[in-house]
């Protein structure tokens, strides 16, 4: 029988911990955007959990959060698999 490190098991309870939590769904409205180098909001996508509704545009000036161009384009595809319908 193999020993276990001691120092790694901390990581290794967080790791079964996270495998075993379930997150429950997001409920409400979300609003990401992506900034250009200037600090100027390029695109900004709005996903309606409630409606299973999403939107690519601008809408507000606050968002929830600040993210990649490339996040936001993987999200809008990830929600059409999930079966949002956009706005």
């Amino acid at each position: 029988m193999k020993r276990i490190n001691k120092k790694l098991l901390p990581e290794l309870f967080k790791k079964i911990y996270d495998l075993l939590t379930i997150e429950p769904e997001p409920k409400g409205t979300k609003i990401f955007q992506c900034k250009n180098k200037y600090g100027y909001v390029v695109k900004q996508l709005k996903i309606d959990y409630d409606k299973k509704t999403f939107a690519v545009g601008s809408f507000t000036i606050g968002a929830d959060a600040t993210v990649s161009r490339k996040a936001i384009n993987e999200k809008i595809e990830e929600l059409k698999m999930l079966g949002f319908e956009e706005e």
